[in-house]
This record gives structure tokens, C-alpha cells and sequence, in this order.
């Protein structure tokens, strides 16, 4: 069963390649109508790029820091994964030791309880042996007064 906090990051790092693939998907559309644009219109354009190179400049720009995002979004998740998987085990680990500690103290009771049994059949057994030999001690007693 996957705990809250490790199902509330799955679904971060789910979210995250959602908006990633977003991104992908919208740099691939902005790359096609950019090449549409240009055998469209070739001399437009040739044009357009000589009036608006600032505006050129500024969507390489826009791409660059776009594909920069795309990566530390894909850093951030790849790394949110490993905390998560690095947490599972810490988790898993404790959790074993846990089940060790709790065996070895039921093991614990299960002898000292075995042994409390024996010391109440061996004390009960004393117990006996001493009334029979007081019952036999009394008989004898009794016999040797009505003799």
C-alpha cells in the first residue's frame, strides 16, 4: 500500500510530466508554425527577420530558458523519485526492524511464560510429593497411637 506523502509526490511527478509533455508539445507546434511561416512566405519573412531581430532573438531566448525549464523540471522529478524510493527503504527498513524487535520479545515471553509453567507443575509436584509424605507420616502416627 503506498503511503499518503509517497502517493502525494507519485502524483506531483505525474502532474510534473504532464505539464512537461505540455512544453514539448507546444515547442513543437511553435517550431512547425515557424517553418509554415517561412516556405509560406519566404520573402515575408526574410524580410520580417531583418526588421524584428530583436523579437527573433527574444523567442531563442524564450526557447532556450524553455528548454532549460524542461530539464531542471525533469531533474526535479527524477530527484523527487529517488527521494521517494530512498524514503520507501528507510521505511521498509524500520519497519523490519521493527518486526525483529517485536519477534524477539514474543519469543521472550513465549520462554518466560514456558518457564513460569514449569516452575508452577514442578512447584505443584513438590507440593504433592510433600502432602503425600505428610499423609503417610500421619498414618503412621495413626497406627502407632492405636497400637
Amino acid at each position: 500500500m503506498i503511503e499518503p506523502d509517497a502517493r502525494r509526490q507519485l502524483d506531483e511527478v505525474q502532474v510534473a510530466e504532464r505539464e512537461i509533455q505540455q512544453l514539448k508539445d507546444t515547442i513543437i507546434a511553435m517550431r512547425e508554425q515557424l517553418e509554415s511561416a517561412h516556405f509560406d512566405k519566404d520573402q515575408a519573412v526574410e524580410q520580417a527577420l531583418a526588421s524584428h531581430s530583436d523579437e527573433t532573438h527574444q523567442l531563442k531566448q524564450t526557447i532556450a530558458a524553455l528548454r532549460e525549464a524542461l530539464e531542471a523540471s525533469r531533474i526535479d522529478k527524477e530527484q523527487s523519485v529517488q527521494e521517494a524510493v530512498a524514503e520507501a527503504g528507510d521505511e521498509i527498513t524500520q519497519l523490519k526492524s521493527t518486526i525483529t524487535a517485536m519477534r524477539g520479545q514474543i519469543e521472550a515471553m513465549q520462554i518466560d511464560k514456558a518457564q513460569s509453567v514449569q516452575d508452577a507443575v514442578s512447584a505443584a509436584h513438590d507440593e504433592i510429593a510433600q502432602l503425600k509424605a505428610t499423609i503417610v507420616a500421619l498414618r503412621e502416627a495413626l497406627e502407632h497411637h492405636h497400637d
